[in-house]
């Protein structure tokens, strides 16, 4: 698969004051454009020739020299490419906006605006003979709107504040999830097929917030809502032959609404010379609760077993929680990071089968910088310390498992 890209985009800002209130106008301009041209191959390897127990080694034996070589197992592989499993796709992406930030007197701020975008898109499927499959007049998708934003914030005391905020924005479905070809997903080797139907994702968010802040410490609680106009989902289709054919289509409407609450501490407080170790460390984090739910509709192919269900991809909680450090001259910067998500919905279940669970993922990083000079750092990081595996799971069985492995890595940069 290869992609070109070409972009381009200016802003501008003016401030100017009005009695009390101290004010920002602002515009700009963005160009987004893609070309992508993408070849698949797919082989077939006979095993007439290999006993099972040959069959029954690792890939890198069975595709070793000696076996290759090795006449008695007339080892062939043939292309068995035989449907639309190439294409090439274009976009193009026209975007501009205004907007207006005003601070009236250390008490209030306001900022509004409103952005407009213009997405031109086609991705044409090609046959094993580089001729167009399907009706080329299905394949573009050309829209247009108008996204709005407001926020507002009251500075209640010189410690406490309170934000309120309304959006709109639009979530696009990618090139290979509009393009009817079969490709095979990198990170769970399902088999996945595009669908030339898909629509956009229209988005209205609104939110409210309280924020304390207290010397270097901050604390925060909010509560959001989201309403989704055409969620994109990833369902299951009803393969041919057993295995995993999933794909993608739009539910009629789903929503999103929950609490979430920020901290960032600093480990200053207490007195006494015995706890002076403690000044140079933090804590933060931040815990979401969040529901979601969406309706969607049978479609040709498939038997989704609910119609009404959680949004794909959904946790109801997440928790991050980090234990940092920074030295007094800010040489030394090392933090320690943990995560966790609750279970979310992997793919929607057909044929009376439940929808598959991608099970909590418990993840512990740690990361440490050293910086002698201005212009020289090294960093060490280490991921995954815990070692867990990403799990799937359906009808209370073990669907996949994958191991995701612990990872270390050192790096220097220096800037002149």
């Amino acid at each position: 698969m290869e992609d070109n890209t070409e972009n381009g985009s200016w802003n501008a800002k003016l401030p100017f004051t009005l009695g009390k209130a101290e004010m920002v106008l602002n515009g700009g301009y963005s160009y987004f454009e893609r070309t992508r041209d993408s070849e698949t191959n797919l082989f077939n390897f006979s095993t007439v020739g290999y006993s099972l127990e040959q069959l029954s080694q690792s890939f890198s034996d069975i595709f070793s020299d000696e076996s290759i070589l090795n006449t008695a197992n007339g080892f062939q592989i043939s292309n068995v490419t035989t449907q639309a499993d190439d294409y090439i796709a274009a976009q193009q992406i026209d975007a501009a906006y205004v907007g207006m930030e005003m601070n009236y007197d250390y008490l209030y701020r306001l900022n509004f605006g409103v952005r407009y975008e213009d997405f031109r898109q086609i991705s044409v499927p090609l046959n094993a003979d580089g001729e167009i499959s399907g009706n080329i007049e299905e394949f573009p998708l050309l829209e247009d709107g108008f996204y709005p934003s407001l926020s507002f914030t009251w500075f209640v005391s010189e410690e406490l504040q309170a934000r309120f905020g309304y959006s709109s924005t639009v979530v696009r479905p990618d090139l290979r999830e509009v393009t009817p070809v079969l490709f095979i997903d990198p990170l769970t080797d399902f088999k996945i097929t595009g669908f030339s139907g898909l629509k956009s994702t229209d988005v209205t968010s609104y939110d409210a917030r309280l924020e304390w802040y207290y010397d270097e410490s901050n604390y925060s609680i909010g509560v959001f809502y989201k309403d989704l106009e055409n969620p994109i989902e990833s369902i299951e289709l009803q393969g041919s032959d057993g295995n995993l054919l999933m794909s993608f289509r739009n539910a009629d409407a789903g929503e999103v609404y929950g609490v979430e609450a920020e901290f960032l501490q600093q480990l200053n407080m207490f007195e006494g010379q015995s706890y002076n170790w403690l000044d140079n460390f933090f804590v933060a984090g931040n815990f979401t609760y969040s529901e979601s739910e969406i309706t969607i509709q049978q479609f040709a192919g498939t038997n989704l077993t609910n119609l009404t269900r959680p949004l794909n991809g959904h946790s109801k909680h997440v928790v991050n929680f980090q234990l940092g450090f920074d030295s007094d001259n800010d040489e030394h910067n090392a933090t320690l990071t943990y995560n966790v998500f609750g279970k979310r919905i992997a793919f929607a279940g057909v044929n009376d089968k439940d929808d598959a669970y991608e099970q909590p993922f418990n993840s512990l990083d740690f990361v440490y910088s050293y910086t002698p000079f201005e212009s020289t750092s090294v960093k060490l990081s280490m991921k995954n310390l815990l070692n867990e595996d990403v799990e799937i799971m359906q009808q209370g069985e073990l669907l996949q498992r994958r191991v995701e492995g612990q990872s270390y890595g050192v790096s220097f940069s220096y800037k002149y």
